[in-house]
């Protein structure tokens, strides 16, 4: 990204940003642009609002026509570490759905239009919300009672080479009286037709040799979900979901080799065939029960239980001879990782100001992981010894916490929390070890709302990281490298501090809204040396990070087009950590110091018509291993567009082209001798990937 680029973008939101700001005063509380704004900064959209999309049939697909609505949607959401860090932040009628993979975001597209209330933008906190992020809460209410209705989508997948793979979902649920119900079953295509090439080079530059790839990934994602909740006349609440989803993956690639005449020219010396077949089911199962002891009283219990197992093969032949493929490495896993999650909470509102929510978490994440490794030695493939294949790995963790929410003014609100948690990792199998950890987990999330739209947030906190299980395995990459599991592994922890300020423009206009960041982070994860020759995942020290971050969203109402929404994020951040095989401060691998989305959306109602661009702009990603260096070659920029038509009522064509330019993607991979604080250069591999173009076709509607 260019720096005259950036400067000339920031000083277009910093000024549109001045600008509404400076007319804040003048503004009331009431919108004629469709939405309305009580004194606590709550934004609600109500039928009214609805009318103007003849285009969406589900709750999703309103929520995407709301300012800010698209982020939530294409956010990550879900409980990372149990259900205290829940950061999912759509609510439905007020609740989080007690789910990981089954939550509140997956659960808008199994809603439809006809049942959905109204949605309420909420931008302060209360005793049912937690705020645990700077984000706004999205609330979708549904009728109170409404008679059965579901959503149907039909689809079809087009690739580069003609090929086509069908999907779709069907969709059905009713609200009557205290009773509640929606399911859905689905199959998502996902299968790609990319296009690579890559040449090596020696240590001093020169040319060597040469594949070119042909690659077939036939991918889908199977899923079937349900979610049910009773209300008894007494207030109390019970919530049941549960869902069971199959990745499958099935990858080839055929390769052409070529080596180099010394002239600039490609000799064919042979092929290659590489095959990659993954498959995932995984299923869990959810609830909680609310209990109302009194007037001022309430009990929650919430239970979570998760299994997913992953069955994995990787096999190439690097050079075919005769006409069977002999492979000359073959690698084997098998992966089955459970989470089991009980909580209790007491909430107590003595008055409309004050909450104090007090309870206790006991959690058990198990993996259970086995690799088998074959190499071709004398003609014969032969399984390789290989530390660590065998693992199974077990963490109990328990947290006890207490949660005070302060409504301190109609205009300013306050969240504290302490959380101490006690955790025990155990490992068994080829590697060895057992630890205990105990931490302090403090909270402060601040909000005042200066006027009914103008919000400064101020929030710190300190976060406790959740460890991959599977890193404490050895794994094969897709590079066919042996990755080493490391037993030695620590949580990262990590304290930050946000301050943001927002500003919802007049007219339902969209808002405006900056944060500053700065976390300090320690035991930060990266690769280190596990074994000589091999590396892993450990614990490297202590990191920095801080940045800024920028999201927009305008509804061009200004030029007569109210239903034409363009949202923007942008991000900037500066985070380095010290090298575990050099020495030297650098960038993390798990950190992107420039982000950039695009996000336009436009319904034209009187045709019944929409369509939509996005566009992402990300900065180059970089990987560190002990002796290669791997730099991703990402897209200048990423491109989709769609189109959707109403044919005639209630049915809806839609025609979206992911990745509508086709760029050039890649990356460039430098081997070093004696690993890369030797520096010595002895080979680089320079990638070109083209991912191909995809069609997406689809019919959807209600019945």
């Amino acid at each position: 990204m260019k720096i005259n680029w950036l400067s000339r973008f920031l000083l277009m939101i910093i000024l549109a940003w001045a600008g509404a700001v400076s007319v804040a005063a003048q503004e009331t509380a009431s919108d004629a642009g469709g939405a309305k704004i009580n004194q606590q900064g709550t934004v609600i959209y109500d039928q009214e609002f609805f009318a103007r999309f003849p285009n969406a049939v589900t709750a999703a697909d309103l929520l995407s026509r709301i300012p800010g609505g698209q982020q939530a949607l294409s956010g990550s959401g879900g409980a990372a570490r149990g259900f205290s860090r829940n950061l999912d932040n759509i609510l439905i009628n007020g609740k989080r759905i007690s789910g990981k993979s089954n939550d509140s975001r997956s659960a808008l597209s199994r809603i439809t239009v006809g049942q959905v209330e109204r949605i309420e933008v909420i931008r302060g906190s209360s005793p049912d919300i937690k705020v645990s992020s700077q984000a706004a809460i999205f609330n979708i209410i549904t009728r109170e009672d409404i008679s059965g209705s579901g959503s149907w989508q039909a689809k079809a997948l087009i690739l580069a080479d003609g090929s086509i793979q069908p999907g779709g979902q069907v969709s059905y649920g009713a609200r009557s009286g205290g009773f509640e119900y929606f399911v859905s079953i689905g199959r998502e295509p996902l299968s790609r037709a990319p296009v690579q090439s890559d040449r090596l080079f020696d240590g001093g530059g020169v040319f060597t040799n040469q594949i070119d790839e042909l690659i077939e990934i036939n991918r889908s994602n199977t899923t079937f979900s349900a979610n049910l909740g009773y209300t008894f006349q007494n207030g109390d609440q019970i919530r049941l979901n549960g869902q069971y989803e199959k990745y499958q993956s099935m990858r080839t690639q055929d390769g052409t080799l070529f080596d180099s005449d010394g002239i600039g020219g490609l000799v064919f010396t042979g092929n290659s065939f590489r095959l990659e077949d993954t498959s995932s089911p995984e299923y869990e199962i959810g609830g909680d029960f609310t209990k109302r002891l009194s007037g001022k009283w309430e009990m929650k219990f919430i239970g979570l239980y998760s299994r997913d197992n992953v069955t994995s093969l990787q096999a190439e032949d690097f050079d075919i001879t005769g006409d069977e493929i002999e492979n000359d490495v073959l690698s084997i896993e098998d992966k089955t990782a459970t989470e089991t999650i009980a909580r209790i909470s007491a909430a107590w509102t003595p008055n409309a100001t004050h909450s104090l929510e007090m309870g206790s978490e006991i959690a058990i994440n198990k993996l259970d992981a086995a690799l088998q490794f074959f190499e071709r030695e004398g003609g014969l493939l032969v399984e390789q010894e290989v530390a660590g294949a065998n693992a199974f790995v077990k963490e109990t963790r328990n947290e006890s916490f207490i949660i005070h929410t302060w409504q301190i003014s109609e205009k300013s609100s306050l969240e504290t929390a302490l959380f101490t948690e006690w955790s025990r990792i155990s490992q068994t199998g080829d590697l060895n070890n057992s630890r205990t950890f105990f931490f302090f987990r403090p909270s402060f999330d601040f909000r005042h709302n200066v006027t009914p739209r103008d919000q400064i947030q101020v929030s710190f906190r300190r976060r406790i990281g959740q460890l991959n299980f599977e890193d404490f395995a050895t794994t094969v990459s897709k590079d066919d490298e042996i990755v080493g599991g490391n037993p030695n592994l620590v949580p990262w922890k990590r304290w930050e501090f946000e301050i943001g300020y927002e500003h919802r423009l007049k007219e339902d206009k969209g808002f405006i809204k900056v944060r500053l960041f700065h976390r300090e982070i320690q035991d930060a994860l990266e690769r280190i040396e596990i074994a000589p020759g091999i590396s892993g995942v450990g614990n490297v020290g202590d990191a920095r990070d801080f940045g800024i971050a920028l999201d927009t969203s305008y509804r061009l109402t200004d030029l007569g087009l109210r239903n034409l929404v363009i949202n923007t994020e942008f991000q900037f951040r500066h985070v380095r950590l010290r090298d575990a095989f050099t020495g030297e401060w650098r960038r993390p691998d798990w950190a992107q110091t420039t982000r950039l989305r695009i996000d336009i959306r436009h319904d034209v109602q009187r045709l019944s018509f929409s369509w939509g661009l996005s566009v992402n702009r990300d900065a180059q990603e970089t990987f560190h291993d002990f002796d290669e260096v791997i730099v991703v070659k990402s897209p200048r920029y990423w491109m989709a567009l769609y189109v959707e038509k109403q044919l005639f009522r209630g049915i809806i064509l839609r025609v979206n082209w992911a990745n509508a330019v086709n760029p050039d993607a890649g990356r460039n991979r430098d081997f070093f001798a004696d690993g890369r604080a030797g520096g010595i250069l002895t080979a680089r591999e320079i990638r070109e990937l083209r991912w191909g173009r995809r069609v997406v076709i689809s019919l959807k509607g209600t019945f």
